[in-house]
């Protein structure tokens, strides 16, 4: 049988005194301690290997893509690696070059979501209230959601396109919520 994460836990129990709980809550302390410590040395080498420069053999492989000799560095031919990836077809890596790149739409959306959130909420405004304070109206029916969507993003209102997406219960992963009203509140 396979350790788990949790097999060399003792827990607390009214049997074990104080003192003794201590001293195994202080050596939980400084193991997490050195653990947190190897983890900062291990982010640091990589760091500083990702930024030397790289081997002559991966400089010649990058010079004959066009990369610079300034940019000629481990981290460099590591991008190298993962685009040329995906140039081959490689679905996972096309997503990371273009999550780099920062040109992925889920990301924009995540972020244009939060920034509604945010000037709602310095506005004073309850998330789930409309512009008038009154509460959000749920839209049960999935094609006039689908209508109202449509019609704010061919006007180019992105709030109201989004608003419509959060009433109508579309998460941001594009699967639908139901969402059902009981005692005036909307529920999830």
């Amino acid at each position: 049988m396979s350790k788990t994460k949790n097999d060399n836990l003792k827990p607390f129990s009214s049997a074990q005194d104080r003192k003794a709980a201590r001293a195994n809550g202080r050596a939980g302390g400084l193991a997490s301690g050195e653990a947190r410590r190897q983890r900062k040395a291990i982010r640091e080498f990589l760091r500083d290997f990702l930024e030397s420069p790289a081997s002559p053999a991966l400089s010649a492989k990058m010079a004959e893509y066009g990369i610079t000799a300034a940019d000629r560095s481990n981290m460099g031919a590591l991008f190298l690696a993962v685009f040329l990836r995906a140039m081959n077809g490689d679905v996972k890596a096309a997503r990371q070059v273009v999550e780099w790149a920062g040109l992925d739409p889920l990301q924009e959306k995540k972020k244009e979501a939060e920034r509604l959130r945010l000037a709602r909420a310095s506005a004073g405004r309850d998330e789930d209230q409309d512009d008038d304070g009154g509460p959000d109206v749920v839209i049960y029916d999935p094609a006039r959601a689908e209508e109202l969507f449509r019609q704010a993003v061919n006007s180019g209102d992105v709030e109201e396109a989004n608003r419509v997406l959060k009433m109508a219960g579309i998460r941001e992963d594009g699967a639908f919520e139901e969402r059902r009203k009981t005692d005036g509140k909307n529920k999830t």
